[in-house]
């Protein structure tokens, strides 16, 4: 059952769905009161946040013990659980205050000064090595364990009726998938939509808007993404979002904007300037554009087709 055919619902349906989660009749009450958003849907909403607390959550139970311990621990915790804390499984005053916190955290953490992925790869050698095992054996048992994770995320999402609860759903699957630059950016998207009392209740009143399209695959939410690297309010060289990169190391353009172009390699101004300063040859002198030039050339020869669907292959600067 979806969105749709839930807003479609004989009073029968509406009964069971009533006496299913009875134990969370008042919550519901406190979101009717305080959005408006019909019962039907709240009822929903609440059948979404039960189903995160079955296998997704054992499967982060799992993924924590398999991974050991580490920056990634908290995140898959903080992100996988943000399904649940968007719906009247919790009151609304609740729902946003843990949304908010959450998000907050594990932007913390993926924004963090020392880079994300280098502590995340220490973290891994040094599980491997108390666990007994080779990097690549360690490596190969979390990677299983997180698709895990990924897979139970997507099978919530047919119950995701609006954009802010596809949002938290694919931020988990992204840190399963290992797609922390994916992840960070619907991240910051939940953080938009949930800036105060408001801008989160409009989010989550949303509830047949583009639905249609929500169950088509991926593209609406290729084109979300694209939106925040190509005109978001931060992280541009040059105003708005990230910007793409050729081969000469120059900037050519705002990511997602670079149409009948070869691959271009997207990036912040921070991790940009980063490349430039870094001193790769150990000559004593920066590398400047021959910096992210290398970045440019690593992304085409790991990601070469730039027509290919789905999710932003993530690689190595």
């Amino acid at each position: 059952m979806n969105i749709l055919e839930v807003t479609q619902t004989n009073e029968e349906s509406l009964e069971n769905l009533k006496t299913k989660y009875s134990n969370r009749i008042n919550n519901i009450e406190d979101w009717y009161e305080k959005t408006g958003i019909p019962k039907k849907v709240l009822y929903f909403y609440t059948q979404l946040g039960s189903e995160q607390r079955g296998v997704p959550e054992s499967l982060m139970v799992v993924t924590q013990r398999e991974i050991g311990g580490g920056v990634l621990n908290p995140l898959i915790e903080n992100v996988g659980d943000l399904t649940n804390r968007m719906t009247p499984n919790h009151h609304l005053e609740y729902s946003l205050s843990a949304v908010t916190e959450k998000v907050e955290n594990s932007l913390s953490i993926l924004e963090n000064s020392y880079p994300f992925k280098k502590e995340f790869e220490e973290n891994c050698r040094n599980n491997a090595e108390y666990k007994n095992l080779s990097y690549e054996e360690y490596m190969d048992n979390i990677k299983s364990a997180l698709k895990k994770y990924s897979n139970a995320h997507k099978e919530l999402l047919p119950l995701c009726g609006t954009k802010i609860h596809q949002y938290a759903c694919r931020a988990a699957m992204a840190l399963g998938d290992m797609d922390f630059e994916a992840a960070t950016v619907y991240l910051k998207l939940i953080k938009s939509m949930s800036s105060d009392m408001n801008t989160y209740i409009e989010a989550l009143s949303q509830y047949t808007k583009r639905w249609d399209q929500y169950m088509k695959g991926e593209e609406i939410f290729n084109e979300d993404l694209r939106a925040w690297f190509g005109k978001g309010k931060e992280g541009g060289a040059g105003g708005g979002g990230w910007d793409a990169y050729n081969t000469k190391g120059e900037r050519i353009g705002k990511c997602g904007e670079t149409t009948g172009k070869a691959k271009p390699k997207c990036l912040s101004k921070s991790k940009a300037a980063k490349l430039r300063n870094q001193d790769a040859d150990g000559d004593g002198k920066k590398d400047g554009k021959a910096g992210i030039a290398r970045a440019v050339k690593r992304k085409r020869r790991e990601d070469p087709n730039r027509n290919r669907k789905g999710a932003a292959k993530n690689v190595k600067n």
